[in-house]
């Protein structure tokens, strides 16, 4: 409300983040990835408050400020905000249930997480920004440049104007429902809500889910088939972690030489 939002307005943005936030976690529970928000997250604001698009004319500073709150708020979990904690809080207490850590000891370190990290990298961005300048980084152009300001948020805003929202919005409640009851009520239906969540999602195809998921679902086929659960459990799960693994310390050492090479390129 601080930012020209009416009630109604800014009360949209945490009842947002917590339904979208909610359900991409628990997307990321059951599959091992998360789908993205982005655009989409603008959904209540389209069925509730601004049905059609507005120009930079007609629009108010609201319109802006709700397309890039609950826009790109409800967007990765690299996308920044407070949603990322959904998936890091839900994910400390299953390792924790695999370690058997204690929930009380889970949560103070959460808590300190939760306080410390927002702090730490909000002077950070602004002392980058400051030192380095804004336009460097894209983060910072968003956020020092107000016609980048506007022309991104409306290409978000413009972009989710594709039709009528609540029949989008129905008609994907009814399928995932129909998928669920399908899926308990007989064993031998192939099809599950998560996976048509996934599967038809855009980020499938942008960032490749079909090739490891269709070639890991011909691995653990072939597996049983031949050496049933126990070969599957002693050696296929080993090498799927090793491969997982190998794959984040790369991340990891990769992620710490794009830092030593932005300051001291080499």
């Amino acid at each position: 409300m601080a930012l020209n939002c009416t009630f109604i307005e800014a009360l949209l943005i945490p009842v947002t983040g917590i339904l979208y936030y909610i359900a991409m976690a628990r997307i990321y529970a059951l599959a091992g990835l998360h789908t993205q928000g982005g655009r989409h997250g603008w959904t209540l604001y389209r069925m509730l408050l601004w049905p059609t698009s507005l120009n930079a004319e007609q629009a108010p500073v609201s319109y802006y400020i709700t397309g890039v709150m609950a826009g790109h708020g409800t967007n990765t979990p690299g996308g920044g905000f407070t949603g990322s904690a959904f998936y890091s809080s839900f994910a400390g207490y299953k390792m924790g249930s695999i370690t058997g850590a204690s929930n009380r000891k889970i949560l103070k370190a959460l808590l300190v997480g939760l306080i410390v990290t927002p702090l730490i990298s909000l002077i950070t961005m602004v002392w980058i920004n400051g030192t380095f300048g804004g336009t460097r980084f894209a983060v910072g152009t968003l956020l020092t440049s107000g016609a980048s300001f506007t022309n991104i948020v409306d290409s978000w805003l413009n972009a989710s104007y594709s039709g009528p929202v609540a029949w989008y919005v129905a008609l994907g409640m009814i399928i995932t429902i129909a998928l669920s009851l399908l899926h308990a009520r007989f064993l031998w239906f192939p099809l599950e809500p998560i996976g048509f969540l996934v599967g038809t999602s855009y980020l499938s195809v942008l960032w490749g889910y079909w090739l490891p998921f269709l070639v890991a679902w011909i691995l653990k086929t072939f597996t049983l088939r031949v050496g049933g659960s126990k070969l599957y459990e002693d050696t296929g799960l080993p090498i799927a972690v090793g491969v997982i693994a190998g794959c984040i310390i790369s991340i990891l050492f990769g992620s710490a030489i794009g830092v030593v090479y932005f300051f001291h390129p080499f």
